[in-house]
C-alpha cells in the first residue's frame, strides 16, 4: 500500500513538473515571437528612416526605436509615410 501510494505520489510529481515545464516553454515562445516583432518593426523603420531621411538620420534614430515601446514604434511607422523632416518622426 505504501509503494503504490508512493508510486502515485510521483506521478503527480512528474505530471506537475511537466506541465510547469510546457508553460515555461510556451510562455517563452510567446516573449520570442513579441521580441521577433519588435525587432523586425525597428530594422524595417531603420531602413525607411535611411531611405527617407539619410544614413545619418538613421543612426540618430536607433536608439529611440530600439528602446521604443511597440505602440510607439507602431506610430513612428505610420508618421515615416508623412514626415516633413526627421524631427516629426518623433513628435507625438
Amino acid at each position: 500500500m505504501q509503494a503504490r501510494l508512493i508510486g502515485e505520489t510521483m506521478k503527480k510529481f512528474v505530471s506537475t513538473r511537466a506541465q510547469i515545464r510546457n508553460e515555461g516553454k510556451a510562455e517563452g515562445k510567446v516573449e520570442g515571437k513579441a521580441e521577433g516583432s519588435v525587432e523586425g518593426r525597428v530594422e524595417l523603420l531603420l531602413r525607411q528612416v535611411a531611405r527617407r531621411f539619410g544614413a545619418g538620420a538613421a543612426h540618430d534614430a536607433e536608439s529611440r526605436l530600439r528602446t521604443a515601446s511597440l505602440s510607439e514604434l507602431d506610430a513612428i511607422a505610420e508618421r515615416v509615410l508623412d514626415a516633413s523632416s526627421f524631427d516629426d518622426l518623433f513628435d507625438s
